[in-house]
Order: C-alpha cells, then sequence, then structure tokens
C-alpha cells in the first residue's frame, strides 16, 4: 500500500487550495496532519487526477508508484476506443504486475497511446 500525509499533500502543492479544502472536509483531517494517509483514500475521494498529482508526496516508491499510476489507468479502460490503446495499456499491465515495467521493454508510442487514452477517458464524455 501507498501512503502518503495531508501535511506532504499539501507542501508539496500536489492540490489546490480548493481541492485541498474539499478533500479535508471529506476525510476530516487539516493540512498538518501527518497520519498515513493511503493513497486509495484519496482515489476514492478524488479519482484518478488528484491520486496521480499526490503521488508526487510520496517517497522512495518508483516502482509502485509506476504499478499505481498503471492500475489508474485501467480504471477507464472499458471507455478506451482504440484497440491499440487498449494493447498497450494491457501490454503495459502485465509488465507493471510482473514488476519488470521499464522503459527499454515497453515501446515509447505504445505508452503514448496508453496515456493519452487514459487521461481522455478519465475526463469522461466531452
Amino acid at each position: 500500500m501507498i501512503y502518503t500525509t495531508m501535511r506532504r499533500i499539501w507542501k508539496a502543492g500536489c492540490l489546490g487550495n480548493e481541492e485541498m479544502s474539499a478533500m479535508e472536509r471529506h476525510l476530516d483531517r487539516g493540512r498538518d496532519d501527518e497520519e498515513p494517509l493511503p493513497l486509495m483514500t484519496v482515489f476514492e475521494w478524488g479519482g484518478l487526477e488528484p491520486s496521480l498529482r499526490c503521488l508526487t508526496a510520496c517517497d522512495g516508491i518508483e516502482h509502485e508508484a509506476r504499478r499505481y499510476a498503471v492500475w489508474c489507468a485501467g480504471q477507464g479502460k472499458h471507455q478506451l476506443a482504440d484497440p491499440e490503446s487498449v494493447s498497450a495499456l494491457e501490454e503495459l499491465e502485465r509488465c507493471a504486475a510482473s514488476g519488470r515495467c521499464v522503459d527499454a521493454e515497453v515501446s515509447g508510442a505504445a505508452k503514448k497511446a496508453a496515456w493519452a487514452e487514459a487521461r481522455r477517458a478519465a475526463r469522461g464524455p466531452q
């Protein structure tokens, strides 16, 4: 499990003032709270975008952060329109699950397609 704290999120500037206030109210915690906060709780509160931004408030978690980012992208897989994007995302999921998800093993084009489509899907219908 990946953890951060409200204080780290605030100090890192991961969330704007309004978002931070909303999360404080939702979690009943203050900005200076040092209690461990599961990143999954941030995802459940705000969804994909804020939880990915809050990864910057977590230390020493490169592998876990990559797996979490791929997991988040996979949450919108059902909305992917392009079969190549689905295939690329599935490749990233396999790599992340095996722990061998490194840049040299996944083509830049596949990563770019998967992340672009996942961000589009996360924004929802236009």
